[in-house]
């Protein structure tokens, strides 16, 4: 239509989050100045329901604030959607399996090894991880 608001009224995610954010900037440069609730508002009506209703709990001020969150929300559903592929995870770690951190641990003073002698506690008062 030649009336940018009412395109911008219509306008409705079909794709992506970020195809929908590059059309709603679009379009929104075509309108001028415009208050950001009004901005929010448009912007939020055309999300898919199910992100939009996630993006309203968020309570987003701005428009951008709307469409950061919005994408986060998209690749947080996707992630639970599609098979996770792992880049190797934790075992990739440096320093995993290097005998740092400590594992020097004493098992105690050698007194609760003395035959009579009281122990204190559990016998692991030493392990102390830092």
């Amino acid at each position: 239509s030649d009336n940018p608001f009412e395109e911008m009224k219509d306008l409705q995610q079909t794709g992506t989050v970020d195809e929908y954010i590059t059309t709603s900037e679009y379009v929104s440069s075509q309108v001028g100045r415009l208050p950001e609730e009004q901005y929010l508002g448009y912007f939020m009506g055309g999300l898919k329901t199910d992100i939009r209703l996630r993006v309203r709990t968020m309570n987003p001020r701005s428009r951008v604030q709307a469409m950061k969150i919005a994408r986060d929300i998209e690749t947080e559903m996707r992630g639970s959607l599609l098979p996770r592929v792992s880049a190797g995870g934790p075992r990739n770690w440096k320093g995993s399996g290097s005998g740092g951190y400590g594992l020097s641990w004493k098992t105690g003073s050698g007194s609760q090894h003395n035959p009579g002698s009281t122990r204190v506690g559990n016998g692991y008062t030493n392990y102390s991880a830092g």
